[in-house]
């Protein structure tokens, strides 16, 4: 099967939405299918290598250097004839997914479209102040354009119908979650001798617990309400700290937060981490932490379980199927419960916590890329199959993939 994978952002940005194009690209590679991520960067040219359709783009400085492509190129769909795709999958919808959007109809080929976010959490980033309302009743009707066009969609969680019915667009969505490259995390590469010499570098004890938090530092993550919640449990730095991993707008004035609520030797920004590297510090930490309300499946927190850390998960309603308490984590309503499971945590005897790592590791070994792409895979040949009979409707679909 051959596959093109549209996207507005991959490497070297890293995200939730690149981690997992490049999980299912490889699975499918694995797999001995043929797939092409086609995405724009800020270059004047377009190239071509054995996996990735380099597209011309602007550079999108407040969204996360991001690049913006025009929605449509004469060179682009040249290249994707030739690619000749047997389904074209779409992960974002700016001026990629709109192109592979028009191109999948003009090729009659199979869309498959994947909802990674709940746009309207982000509006923030690109309204004006007091245009938010006329932002939202736009972004709902623009996306509402790809969820009535798309042959099949998919989504990591179950937010995205309820998404779906707040825009005014009433269609089932098949829930993959999303996985994690679980030997690249894996909890069998820790080491305890380079675990200490990272905490040496950062400053914190080895006996210390670590709470940890990786990703982008902006405001839809609800990082102050984390910090803010840390700070009601009192728990001294020799006992535990968290480690808030990443970069991002919010960066300063979490840090200038934490600096007034005197707490910058219980909280320890540090920075942005190459990809390749994330996972000495999560093999150096003790547990992930997040209060964040805007995820559908985070991989980060997935390669956090990868490398044997249990999650403290705020209430997220669509999302409780993500963790299962006292196996893998625990779930939190509010500042109050969040303290109790801290203070719970430092009462576990040192066996009991490694226990509870293990259990965290194993719970995500059969959620690699492979298997990703397995999944998808019969998504695929679904969809190719119902575009021929010219009949796709979702809820069969739904139902043959329940059953495997």
């Amino acid at each position: 099967m051959r596959v093109a994978l549209f996207t507005e952002t991959y490497l070297p940005q890293i995200n939730g939405a690149v981690t997992h194009i490049k999980m299912l690209k490889d699975g499918l590679v694995s797999l001995g299918h043929q797939a092409i991520v086609v995405a724009p960067k800020a270059v004047k040219k377009y190239s071509l290598t054995d996996d990735e359709l380099i597209c011309p783009g602007l550079p999108l400085k407040k969204i996360y250097n991001y690049s913006l492509a025009a929605p449509y190129s004469k060179k682009r769909e040249d290249y994707i004839r030739k690619f000749k795709p047997d389904v074209i999958h779409i992960h974002n919808e700016f001026g990629m997914g709109f192109s592979a959007l028009k191109m999948a109809k003009k090729l009659n080929i199979p869309l498959v479209y994947t909802l990674h976010s709940e746009y309207n959490k982000y509006l923030f980033y690109v309204a004006f102040p007091g245009a938010m309302q006329l932002a939202e009743k736009l972004s709902y009707k623009y996306m509402g354009y790809f969820a009535k066009n798309a042959d099949v969609m998919i989504s990591p969680s179950a937010k995205a119908e309820e998404y779906l019915k707040e825009i005014g667009v009433d269609r089932e969505v098949i829930v993959i979650p999303n996985n994690a490259d679980v030997d690249t995390f894996s909890a069998d590469h820790r080491d305890m001798i380079k675990r200490n010499l990272l905490r040496d570098q950062i400053g914190t004890a080895h006996s210390a617990l670590v709470f940890c938090f990786v990703g982008r530092i902006g405001k839809e993550k609800s990082l102050d309400d984390l910090i803010d919640f840390w700070q009601q449990t009192q728990v001294s730095k020799e006992k535990a700290e968290l480690w808030i991993i990443g970069g991002g707008p919010q960066l300063n004035e979490l840090k200038e937060k934490v600096e007034t609520l005197g707490l910058k030797d219980e909280i320890r920004f540090l920075g942005s981490v190459e990809h390749g590297k994330i996972s000495e510090y999560l093999w150096a930490a003790d547990f992930y932490a997040t209060a964040s309300l805007s995820e559908m499946h985070s991989v980060s927190m997935l390669e956090a379980m990868a490398a044997g850390l249990p999650v403290l998960q705020r209430l997220d309603e669509q999302n409780l199927s993500q963790i299962e308490e006292g196996v893998n984590g625990y779930i939190y309503k509010d500042a109050s419960e969040f303290k109790e499971k801290i203070q719970q945590i430092l009462n576990m005897p040192e066996a009991e916590i490694r226990a509870f790592q293990q259990r965290t590791a194993e719970s995500m070994k059969a959620h690699g890329k492979e298997e990703l792409a397995a999944k998808i895979v019969e998504i695929y040949q679904m969809a190719i199959q119902t575009k021929k009979e010219n009949s796709c409707k979702i809820c069969p679909l739904k139902r043959f993939f329940i059953k495997k």
